[in-house]
């Protein structure tokens, strides 16, 4: 009987040594970061473009893109406007499927005050052409060499869409792939709630 508790005894030890031992070798890794769809209840009046932070209720960071054009947009000039502002890779096939929703919701709304800004993630002009080739897309397609914008905006997935409402303030942030009826919901939130 006491060769069975000492066989049962070492076994629950090398158990819980075993255990240690894979416990001290996962990865610690933050907990995720949540982002709310709710209204926040105050937005932040006044806030310069230094601190301007990339989160619900702030300002939208301002930023300088040229577009394949060679166009340059600023996101200050859409003052008045509701913008998308979406960042998206040319690997990511939830970006391309958005694509044709964005152009679709761009020219049923274009007239009424509506922009779309597509910021592509640092990738080679001739890759970006070759991916849009054939969607006639008629929003910009704005490139952001060495990523500063999506850094600036902390994207760290695609496809990652910005709701700016007419003052500049980040209304709703959207992480993954936007379908028709989310972006027409966040349009009409928008629009009501000013």
């Amino acid at each position: 009987m006491k060769k069975h508790w000492i066989f049962l005894t070492i076994g629950v030890l090398f158990g819980l040594a075993i255990g240690v031992v894979i416990l001290m070798r996962l990865p610690l890794q933050p907990a995720p970061i949540l982002i709310e769809t709710e209204e926040v209840d105050q937005f932040i009046e006044e806030q310069t473009e230094d601190n301007a932070l990339p989160f619900r209720g702030y300002l939208a960071p301002d930023f300088e893109l040229t577009d394949l054009e060679g166009d340059i947009h600023r996101l200050s000039d859409f003052r008045g406007k509701v913008v998308l502002l979406n960042f998206w890779a040319t690997w990511c096939g939830p970006c391309r499927r958005e694509m044709m929703t964005f152009q679709t919701q761009f020219e049923k709304s274009e007239g009424e005050g509506l922009a779309v800004l597509a910021v592509n993630n640092d990738e080679s002009e001739d890759l970006i052409r070759f991916f849009i080739d054939g969607l006639d897309l008629t929003f910009p397609i704005l490139l952001d060499p060495g990523a500063k914008v999506q850094e600036l905006y902390r994207v760290q997935r695609y496809p990652a869409s910005f709701f700016v409402d007419p003052d500049g303030v980040i209304r709703f942030i959207h992480l993954g792939l936007l379908t028709d009826k989310q972006l027409d919901d966040y349009l009409v939130r928008i629009k009501t709630e000013q």
